[in-house]
């Protein structure tokens, strides 16, 4: 991870400013957060940590999830801020706006993480996309756009993602063997959205007959990820 992140995306470590963690209670995020302030110091102190939590207030037990991120924060001895989505970005009324329940989480999100990291003068708001998340965005934009695209990117706007490389398995068995828990958005696999159809259906179906085929997609978001780096803004 503190070799990506200077790398790639050409990133001073230890960073000495103030730093946001987005932590939805998922494995990805959870193992992000935890890992960096109990093992973290080369990437960034302890004390420059701030764990954000948003609130999607997509099923009823998220208040409790809420709280109980709150004291994970507590435990770890970091601050915590929680955010709600604003109601016109949840589910009903986005459907309602013929929006993409997806697309409109991912706009409240973005601007929550530019507002508060604004407020509170972070540098970076890190998030835990990670390898899994690589594959699977090049499949779908391969799928959607005919084209081939770095996946993710390591860096975009204030949001800087470290675990680009790593798959969920590993951050699972991280959890595991630290004893953390973590929460299972069961909406990651319903088919309704997209990405879960692509979890529920797609990669079963495509593993079957090519099981290293999340290992190549991601190979290939990585190349094309180095190639844009490369060649700089257009």
């Amino acid at each position: 991870m503190v070799r990506s992140l200077r790398n790639e995306a050409k990133i001073s470590l230890p960073i000495n400013s103030h730093i946001l963690i987005a932590l939805s209670g998922g494995p990805d995020s959870t193992a992000l957060a935890h890992l960096l302030i109990h093992y973290g110091r080369r990437v960034v102190p302890k004390k420059n940590i701030t764990l954000l939590h948003v609130d999607h207030a997509w099923r009823s037990d998220s208040k409790n999830e809420a709280l109980q991120i709150k004291e994970w924060a507590r435990a770890w001895g970091v601050p915590f801020i929680c955010r709600r989505l604003p109601v016109r970005l949840r589910p009903a009324a986005a459907r309602r706006a013929g929006l993409s329940i997806e697309a409109a989480a991912r706009e409240g999100r973005k601007k929550i993480f530019a507002d508060v990291a604004a407020r509170v003068g972070a540098t970076w708001v890190l998030t835990a996309h990670q390898a899994d998340d690589v594959a699977e965005t090049v499949l779908w934009r391969m799928a959607t756009a005919g084209a081939i695209d770095s996946g993710i990117l390591r860096v975009h706007g204030c949001e800087l993602r470290p675990l680009l490389d790593v798959w969920k398995a590993e951050l699972y068995q991280y959890l595991k063997e630290v004893k953390q828990s973590s929460f299972e958005d069961p909406s990651n696999h319903e088919a309704v959205l997209l990405r879960g159809a692509i979890r529920s259906q797609c990669w079963p179906a495509l593993e079957r007959v090519f099981p290293r085929v999340k290992q190549h997609l991601h190979a290939l978001g990585k190349k094309q990820r180095q190639i844009d780096v490369a060649r700089g803004p257009c």
